[in-house]
């Protein structure tokens, strides 16, 4: 049954939506309470009087909302553990590879021209105000509390939902994986001896560098650095990438083991000052 609502419920509603600012999730314990309100019906009042708080209130809303221990990721660390381009050279590389690749394909015509008052959002100021979880707490707090909701939301879902997303992002990974030097040269050279090949196939869950289908085998071609050869990280502390990187491989490992699939790991200074070598043990395993 519908109860009309009382003009001093509609005053009182306006005050402190339109004048205090306060959000639905703040007005909820009041009506429910003090006039029995149920969450729809304040809901539909706000919508039939039109009410609308300014951009001001929303700002400071999303702020009382997600400040200090109400943020999700509160007390959490980070999945980059504080790493940017300004005190991390890993990212800074990155960054400046990324940036050269977009210029590249500007100059090819394959990224439309967006400068000057081309771009969308020329003479615009941007949503944050150049705010950014480096030189704002309530930024850094919001992405926080964003990291920890998406990490709850994950482990909510079923195994076959999570494996759909698992196929999506490996599909998507597939299509813009760029080949490195190394594995540019181990392809030229499977060419060249005409033996068949995948690049980038996926076995399982992993990405495989090459699988030649004919003898059931994978090769892999390893960066020193983001692999971590041991002759070259020898005494010094591993990076996070180094970390999972090498957690990834031992898994990968353990995986083509149990599927009964050959495998070969090249490092990138063998590929690169000792193919002979690399050679010979490819032709070796072709049985």
């Amino acid at each position: 049954m519908n109860v009309k609502w009382l003009d001093e419920e509609i005053l009182l509603l306006k005050k402190l939506y339109v004048t205090n600012g306060l959000s639905m999730i703040e007005l909820k314990p009041i009506f429910n309470k003090k006039y029995d309100r149920s969450d729809d019906s304040i809901r539909l009042k706000i919508k039939r009087l039109k009410l609308r708080h300014t951009k001001e209130q929303i700002c400071e809303i999303k702020s009382r909302l997600n400040s200090g221990d109400k943020n999700g990721m509160f007390g959490k660390i980070s999945a980059m553990k504080g790493l940017t381009k300004n005190n991390s050279k890993m990212m800074k590389e990155k960054s400046i590879k990324l940036s050269q690749t977009r210029k590249k394909m500007y100059e090819e015509g394959l990224l439309p021209d967006i400068s000057g008052n081309k771009n969308p959002m020329f003479g615009k100021e941007t949503w944050n105000k150049g705010l950014n979880k480096d030189n704002s707490s309530i930024v850094k707090k919001y992405g926080e509390k964003i990291s920890i909701y998406k990490k709850k939301e994950w482990l909510n879902k079923t195994p076959e939902e999570k494996q759909k997303i698992i196929d999506k992002l490996n599909d998507s990974m597939i299509q813009n994986k760029k080949p490195t030097k190394i594995e540019i040269k181990m392809r030229e050279f499977l060419k060249q001896e005409k033996i068949e090949f995948i690049q980038n196939y996926k076995i399982k869950n992993f990405l495989m560098d090459f699988y030649l289908p004919k003898y059931n085998l994978v090769i892999e071609c390893d960066g020193d650095y983001w692999h971590a050869n041991p002759d070259f990280v020898k005494d010094k502390e591993l990076t996070e990438p180094q970390i999972r990187n090498i957690d990834r491989d031992k898994r990968k490992n353990k995986m083509l083991i149990t599927e009964k699939i050959k495998f070969l790991r090249f490092w990138e200074r063998d590929i690169n000052n000792n193919f002979t070598s690399v050679e010979k043990k490819i032709k070796k395993s072709l049985v």
